[in-house]
């Protein structure tokens, strides 16, 4: 719906992507008392901000909703930033 929207302007707007959940760890406390579910529970659901695998498996998955969604960047608390900064290094420069 946005690509239609946006039509042309598409490839100029920077979409990000706010992870709630990095490997199936604990949701931040304020979102887990909101929401009633487990990382786990999003990620099975399919929630695209839950990133679950390994670091190569994260990545790949970084990398295909970049492709299919057009993310631009993603954010993270600093809860997960040990978890994903392996994966950060496997994206960087690609």
């Amino acid at each position: 719906m946005l690509r239609e929207a946006a039509g042309a302007r598409f490839d100029d707007l920077e979409l990000n992507l706010n992870l709630v959940a990095v490997d199936d760890e604990q949701l931040p406390p304020w979102l887990a008392s909101r929401i009633g579910m487990t990382a786990g529970q999003l990620a099975a659901q399919g929630a695209t901000s839950v990133l679950t695998g390994i670091s190569a498996q994260m990545a790949e998955t970084l990398r295909r909703r970049r492709d299919e969604l057009g993310i631009s960047y993603i954010c993270v608390t600093d809860m997960f930033a040990d978890q994903l900064a392996p994966v950060v290094e496997r994206l960087a420069g690609t």
